[in-house]
């Protein structure tokens, strides 16, 4: 688990780790994401933490060092529906499914760039509501239509990146 590893190059809880990962986030791919994550905590660890190494906003950099200099605020710095969302979704907390522009793709068939707080909620809404009607968990339906949404655009395009995911 790339929380955890995270974690332990830092020598900071999970959940901070999951922090790191959680505001680091937006706008990057998955892979982009992890990357950045394990870079910021490398560097962090060894000293040499610099903000312009990064594809990550410069701001959220910033927000992964404070989490990594000061874990036990994790909550304070983590912030916005669908960061604070993905970080209570990497640490296994109960709540709504993360809401981001691919999932919200998905729902609406439209491509969104960034996605509002309004259409944030509006489409965990209707994820939660889907996830009811199947018996699932709506965390677990969303990520399962996040998977299967990339492996049938991978099989379709072959390992094109199409910076859908």
């Amino acid at each position: 688990d790339h929380a955890h590893c995270i974690g332990d190059i830092v020598d900071i809880p999970m959940d901070a780790a999951a922090g790191v990962i959680a505001v680091l986030s937006p706008q990057l791919s998955w892979e982009r994401n992890i990357a950045e994550a394990y870079h910021a905590a490398t560097t962090y660890a060894d000293g040499t933490f610099y903000d312009n190494e990064y594809t990550a906003y410069r701001a959220n950099v910033w927000k992964a060092w404070h989490i990594m200099n000061k874990p036990a605020n994790v909550a304070d710095i983590v912030h916005g529906p669908k960061v604070t969302a993905f970080w209570r979704a990497i640490v296994g907390l109960s709540g709504g499914p993360c809401i981001d522009r691919h999932a919200t793709r998905v729902a609406t068939a439209h491509t969104h760039d960034q996605v509002t707080e309004r259409t944030f909620y509006a489409v965990q809404a209707a994820y939660m509501d889907s996830a009811d009607a199947l018996g699932l968990g709506s965390h677990v339906l969303q990520a399962t239509v996040w998977l299967t949404c990339k492996r049938e655009l991978q099989s379709t395009i072959g390992q094109q990146t199409l910076g859908w995911y």
